[in-house]
């Protein structure tokens, strides 16, 4: 617990969470009580180029927003979450992030503000280390050089990292509380475009429930399609099916009733009184549809994408074997740029260019062909 009278850093790790507590107290020095306290915002932003993270701009965090403020002893208490520790600029190892804490008093007479910092540590850059000696170890590094440098090992960890979230995502649930409004859009922006709403590294909104705040726990409204196996997210079909008429035998696949049965799930929701909603790629924003004069209490299920140092455990296994066929694809790629031989002065050295691509390249379709098998949510594009 730290009494807020001068700055300090607090390290995290990029993609994890960290609780920040501090007492705020009056200007002689004593806790401020919840009675007399008229407002506490928090503005969070990249130190250097002053981007704000998690939307979280003169935000009020009195008791709201993942904060919290004891009733008499003055204890602010910041539960920092997933969101709140990305990594903007990816080619840093260390990135500051400040947060300004302002807190009024008093019927507005009083203010004081506070000033500290996050140092998020980036993983890509600090935990393949141990990445590339467990794979260096497959590719026979004990017994010969292996030529891949740093940029080599971060491209073969993105590469691998990329193919696992083609079939994973990382699932945060958020709430937005009771809503009546019969339309209602939650705005994730871009970096570039709306830099004050932008969520770093969400992929899509894959899920909406509503609730009847007066009836209990069971749903009004649910997904349909997490009911049925992957939905291939704006294809309008299903992985393993035809898209539309009769297979080669005469007789209608898979593919095709959960095609209909998609298309008849679209028209009765459609046709029916249930709130919809729409995940809007183009704009990185949900859109939520509700009836006129209803009241629904309303959970959304955000995909986040995977790093390393956040992947379950069951899936560790997959990543390291993508890595070692992509780090092969590469030192294929540098060995392979004369040939299969190398020319000198006594005569050609044989390379294994085209050894070490074979072997990659099984790798890495052994692990895609079992992660298409996984029964994994779908991430669809309509609600």
């Amino acid at each position: 617990m730290t009494t807020l009278t001068e700055a300090q850093t607090l390290q995290v790790i990029e993609g994890s969470t960290a609780d920040f507590t501090a007492t705020l107290v009056d200007d002689n020095g004593n806790p401020v009580p919840l009675a007399s306290l008229t407002s506490l915002q928090l503005t969070y932003e990249d130190d250097f180029t002053g981007t704000v993270i998690n939307s979280r701009q003169d935000q009020d965090v009195l008791n709201t927003n993942n904060c919290t403020f004891g009733v008499t002893d003055g204890l602010f208490t910041w539960h920092i979450q997933p969101e709140d520790t990305v990594v903007l600029d990816s080619n840093l190892r260390f990135e500051t992030h400040s947060a300004i804490l302002t807190w009024v008093w008093s019927g507005g007479s009083n203010q004081q503000r506070y000033q500290f910092y996050l140092q998020v540590e980036n993983v890509g850059k600090t935990c393949w280390k141990n990445f590339i000696d467990r794979v260096s170890s497959r590719l026979g590094r004990d017994r010969r050089n292996i030529e891949l440098a740093d940029e080599h090992w971060c491209e073969a960890i993105s590469q691998s990292m990329d193919l696992l979230n083609t079939y994973l995502f990382r699932p945060v649930w958020a709430n937005l509380g009771e809503q009546q409004a019969e339309s209602l859009t939650v705005k994730f922006g871009d970096l570039l475009g709306s830099p004050d709403t932008y969520d770093a590294n969400l992929r899509s909104v894959v899920r909406v429930i509503f609730h009847d705040p007066n009836s209990g726990s069971t749903p009004i409204s649910d997904d349909p399609f997490l009911l049925t196996s992957r939905l291939v997210s704006g294809a309008g079909g299903y992985l393993g099916g035809s898209l539309g008429g009769r297979s080669s035998t005469g007789r209608y696949s898979l593919g095709d009733i959960a095609l209909w049965q998609q298309r008849s799930e679209i028209s009765m929701r459609l046709a029916g009184n249930d709130p919809d909603w729409l995940w809007d790629e183009a704009n990185r924003q949900l859109v939520i549809s509700m009836p006129s004069g209803r009241t629904y209490d309303v959970t959304y299920l955000k995909a986040y994408s995977y790093t390393p140092n956040n992947l379950p455990s069951g899936y560790f296994h997959y990543f390291l074997k993508s890595l070692e066929g992509f780090a092969r694809i590469i030192l294929a790629d540098i060995r392979g740029k004369f040939g299969q031989q190398i020319p000198g002065p006594t005569g050609g050295i044989q390379t294994d260019a085209s050894v070490q691509r074979e072997k990659g390249e099984a790798l890495i379709n052994s692990v895609e062909d079992t992660l298409k098998l996984l029964p994994l949510n779908a991430i669809p594009e309509f609600g």
